[in-house]
């Protein structure tokens, strides 16, 4: 009988172990992946002397109604999907979503790097984008701190440019922001030398009709 209860003992040990591996080596996995799809910053400064292009912040000194869809004087929209917060108090922006609303913010221009200061943010909001040009990846600022909320900054910046990012929730997840900012690549911002071609093509065409009517009889 004794023999029998620590064979038991034994085999249950085993399948905790062997539980415990798997699961390590799944959170491993996520947490690789997470590592070569996108990289988070807790500190502005180290995230601008990363971030590439010239950097735009909305400080949100400003005040827009409540509202399906706002445009920050940045030129950010946001837009949500419910009748949940979703405005700007005149020092930050506060959004609301839950297990079936969300937000989305539309960036002006693609870009590949953003970030802002977090008043407050439950760990149940998650922050969805196609960071690497792959598909979607999501990202959770409230585990940052290891508890319910999260105060301080968070910075991404992805391996592939994107143009909007998707914020959702687990329950009802309140969030404040302040001083989002977002840089513009070299890539997204048109050459002078091209937009000067591209009026010498206008000026061309338009000459060729001028012309044409000139020696139509």
């Amino acid at each position: 009988m004794m023999f029998q209860k620590m064979l038991v003992k034994e085999t249950l040990i085993a399948k905790v172990f062997a539980w415990f591996g798997f699961f390590s080596a799944v959170m491993l996995g996520l947490a690789q992946s997470q590592v070569f799809a996108v990289t988070i910053y807790t500190d502005r400064v180290n995230w601008e002397a990363a971030a590439t292009g010239v950097l735009t912040t909305d400080d949100f000194a400003y005040s827009i109604s409540s509202a399906d869809s706002i445009i920050f004087s940045s030129g950010v929209k946001s837009t949500r999907n419910s009748t949940n917060a979703n405005t700007v108090n005149g020092n930050s922006y506060v959004g609301q979503v839950t297990g079936t609303s969300t937000l989305s913010w539309e960036f002006p221009w693609e870009v590949s790097a953003f970030g802002f200061d977090v008043v407050s943010i439950n760990n149940g909001t998650r922050i969805t984008g196609d960071f690497d040009g792959t598909g979607n990846q999501s990202i959770i600022p409230g585990i940052l701190s290891g508890s319910t909320y999260y105060n301080g900054f968070v910075g991404i910046i992805g391996e592939s440019d994107f143009n909007s990012v998707l914020f959702t929730g687990s329950l009802t997840d309140m969030f404040v922001i302040d001083n989002l900012s977002f840089n513009r690549n070299a890539s997204t911002v048109p050459e002078p030398a091209a937009i000067l071609l591209f009026g010498s093509g206008i000026l061309g065409i338009a000459g060729v009709s001028r012309k044409k009517k000139l020696y139509l009889p």
